[in-house]
């Protein structure tokens, strides 16, 4: 880690969290001088000034950070791996002031490594880089969402490289290596590789190919080749939004049939359609027509959202919610948060909907209903600008793509019965081909290529979007113009 940043002379460095110094030995035997090292601990660990010309024992560096002046060119090491309700009241208080990139400030019930990247950030020089070692809690924690989604905008190379295996004695859960290299530049590369242990991943940083040190300042002309550095590809994360559906918290009670929504009489103007399955997702688009079909087969497909802002709610509405809290709804986990319990969280109106759980990658089925939205056994899509059908169709063909199915192994995970798992991260980091046109007739291959994908046949219906993509502008034979 310390060699993989690479060190350019009057480079100033930080080590955020010294312990006992491995990391400062580590700077040294990689040529970086003293004079160009600043080091903050909370403890004190006599030696270590011989290793750093600025050396801050005894010293919170979350304070330290808010108050500093001092800017940085790299900053590696290994932040505390601590909930910040167990950290001293007075290192707490601090954390919860620091700024949070997506707005707000740090949460309470936020890790010590969270605050610990929050606070270096405003410390990096433009250009600057960052390499760190996280616990797997990167890829998951809530409160983490907000890093992991502006991090790779920020910097011209972002990378996770994940361990599933402990570096740590004792340690069940795997690792992360965070590197990130050129900040406040345009992305170049965005990538997650995973490991079986500590020994792989090292061999991988060790190769001449990951030294991100000739793409420093982003101004190379030969950079190390990727997926993410073909020319033609941008990753799908900056084309669209993939979120979680609505979190109910309990979808016995939150989530009706037609006939439970009848037989308990709620009004029409207390339920919000939805789509709760995976089967829902039938073509390339949603329509109200086909909707209306799951509501008649007696899917679940209603969201109980009691709508009266005064109050002043149906006698069947206020019956079912004293039911709920008679059976202790408002007290579970994911429903106590809410104020009103009975209001379930809602994304915006969504451009689409997908699947996690998918045979051969993911695809999108267009959202052509207003109104209608997801729960979190599916996904929501929210196209980053106003984009028209045609527009929209277009970039959906390209995350069909053969490119982008190339990435599906290194991406998804592979279960027993073949189906693919992809995490909402996971299909925002996939690098999709940029359409090379936006031709009206779109939408008409887009449905033949996700009719061709439920009929199990990838092959033809990859082939038909990698056409369309590269500006061929035909349908399969025999199908209507």
């Amino acid at each position: 880690m310390a060699a993989l940043l690479g060190n350019r002379t009057g480079d100033r460095w930080l080590e955020p969290c010294v312990g006992k110094g491995i990391f400062l030995k580590a700077l040294h035997d990689a040529g970086v001088r003293s004079s160009q090292i600043t080091a903050v601990e909370l403890d004190r660990h006599p030696g270590l000034e011989d290793w750093c010309e600025n050396y801050f024992p005894g010293t919170d560096f979350l304070a330290w950070a808010s108050s500093t002046k001092r800017r940085f060119d790299r900053i590696v090491g290994n932040p505390p791996y601590l909930p910040l309700h167990r950290v001293p009241s007075e290192i707490r208080g601090t954390a919860l002031t620091l700024r949070r990139p997506g707005g707000g400030r740090v949460p309470p019930k936020a890790n010590c490594w969270y605050a610990f990247l929050c606070a270096c950030l405003p410390l990096l020089k433009p250009g600057g880089g960052l390499c760190f070692v996280l616990p797997s809690g990167w890829e998951y924690a809530d409160y983490a969402a907000d890093l992991r989604e502006h991090l790779p905008r920020v910097f011209s190379r972002f990378e996770i490289l994940r361990s599933e295996t402990s570096f740590f004695r004792g340690v069940l859960d795997g690792c992360v290596i965070l590197v990130a290299d050129g900040y406040g530049l345009r992305n170049l590369i965005n990538r997650h590789l995973a490991f079986s242990g500590p020994d792989e991943l090292i061999g991988h940083l060790l190769t001449p190919l990951s030294r991100p040190s000739q793409f420093q300042g982003a101004t190379t002309e030969e950079p190390p080749t990727s997926a993410a550095m073909s020319p033609g590809l941008i990753r799908f994360g900056e084309i669209a939004q993939i979120r979680i559906g609505a979190v109910t918290g309990d979808s016995k009670y939150f989530l009706f049939t037609e006939a439970e929504r009848s037989e308990r009489n709620i009004p029409l103007a207390d339920v919000r359609p939805v789509l709760t399955r995976a089967r829902h997702l039938k073509g390339h688009t949603v329509i109200k027509r086909d909707w209306a079909r799951l509501r008649d087969a007696g899917e679940r497909v209603w969201l109980f959202w009691p709508s009266d802002p005064r109050g002043q709610k149906a006698k069947s509405v206020t019956d079912y919610l004293k039911s709920g809290e008679s059976s202790g709804c408002p007290l579970r986990e994911k429903v106590k948060v809410r104020s009103p319990w009975f209001h379930t969280r809602m994304p915006p109106q969504p451009d689409g909907f997908l699947s996690g759980m998918v045979p051969f990658g993911p695809w999108l089925s267009l959202n052509r209903m207003q109104g209608l939205s997801a729960t979190n056994t599916l996904y929501t899509v929210h196209f980053r600008q106003s984009l028209s059908g045609t527009e929209q169709a277009t970039w959906s063909l390209a995350l069909i793509s053969s490119t982008t199915a190339k990435q599906h192994a290194t991406t998804g995970r592979r279960y027993s019965d073949g189906l693919l798992k992809f995490e909402p991260k996971d299909v925002m980091n996939l690098f999709v081909p940029v359409p090379k046109s936006f031709s009206p007739r779109a939408p008409l291959v887009y449905e033949s290529v996700i009719t061709a994908l439920r009929e199990n046949d990838p092959e033809s219906a990859r082939s038909i979007a990698d056409s369309f993509i590269r500006g061929v502008d035909s349908l399969p034979p025999g199908m209507a113009t």
